[in-house]
């Protein structure tokens, strides 16, 4: 079967647009949850991800070749996963390849693979491009200097949270001057924080993959998922539109909901915002990843076939209408 064939769906529209689904969409925004923004424990230094090394030896060929024709949609335009990866590592490292910690060729598609499925791994490789060493003076890493000009990799230039934080704020400053008026130094800060931002994103694509939910904190979830302690993010996707119907039953709307991740809403009894806890958690999931489409939509209509759906898309879409698209 071809790529894009897997892609595809039935045409569900109509089917899936009952209240509940719109109602808990507001439930969940309403939680604080920003899908595809940066999270606020990764904006000081992304270390929320789980160690996904345990392999570390090279892709294959064969592998390679068959990722790097994925269809994706990035900026309005569908590419080859390969094309969207050149372009990526290009604006973080100034060419379409980088090195490993052994001094080994990476290409692009390598590079992103790394990221995505061994992050720990991917942090060695030197695929940040440094333009002028006052950039990491700025940064208090003074120590780290190579040459004028040189390569370094995430764990030299992000070696903890308080210099990803101070990163984070002289870009903001930055970015509120001119570029034109920008000197090399402020210049670099805000190519590193995009570069940082980027990769720190592509650590997060799949992290919903990595991450169990609390299933049993109430009886309502301990009878639909048989007395199980946890379950994946897509077990609970499956089972959303019971879900979330009966936390709208029992909350009777979305007035007086408490803003913020955690927050408690005062109409609802300590089960219902146990079950709402679930679901929030599962969209939380896929926060911060990169707004990459992978997945075209199922209409026919040639309007809405011009956006295609990320990985925080579909989690969203499934949490508001229990429907998880083989």
């Amino acid at each position: 079967m071809k790529l894009p064939q897997l892609f595809r769906a039935k045409n569900r529209a109509g089917s899936t647009r009952t209240a509940a689904a719109y109602a808990l969409v507001f439930l969940l925004l309403a939680a604080g949850w920003t899908l595809g923004t940066l999270p606020r424990d990764a904006e000081a230094r992304d270390e929320s991800a789980p160690a996904t090394s345990a392999w570390s030896g090279r892709w294959s060929e064969e592998f390679l070749e068959l990722a790097a024709k994925i269809p994706v949609q990035s900026q309005g335009r569908v590419k080859p996963l390969h094309t969207w990866a050149n372009f990526a590592l290009l604006g973080t490292n100034g060419k379409r390849s980088c090195k490993d910690a052994d001094g080994n060729k990476l290409t692009a598609m390598e590079w992103w693979l790394d990221i995505v499925f061994r992050s720990d791994l991917a942090r060695t490789h030197s695929a940040f491009v440094i333009q002028d060493y006052e950039v990491l003076d700025a940064l208090d890493l003074t120590e780290a200097r190579k040459k004028k000009r040189d390569y370094y990799s995430y764990n030299e230039v992000m070696p903890d949270a308080k210099t990803r934080r101070k990163l984070r704020s002289l870009a903001q400053r930055y970015h509120k001057v001119d570029a034109k008026e920008r000197s090399g130094v402020e210049d670099g800060i805000v190519s590193l924080d995009a570069a940082v931002s980027l990769f720190e994103g592509l650590t997060r694509q799949f992290h919903f993959a990595r991450v169990t939910l609390p299933v049993n904190s109430s009886k309502t979830l301990r009878e639909h998922f048989k007395g199980a302690k946890e379950a994946s993010v897509c077990d609970v996707l499956e089972k959303a539109s019971v879900l979330a119907a009966f936390v709208l039953k029992e909350g009777g709307g979305m007035e007086g909901h408490a803003a913020g991740h955690g927050a408690k809403d005062a109409n609802l009894s300590e089960d219902a915002q146990a079950v709402k806890d679930v679901l929030t958690a599962a969209v939380a999931s896929a926060q911060g990843s990169l707004s990459i489409g992978f997945f075209p939509p199922s209409s026919t209509d040639v309007e809405a076939l011009a956006q295609w759906f990320g990985v925080h898309d579909v989690i969203g879409i499934a949490a508001a209408n229990g429907l998880v698209d083989p």
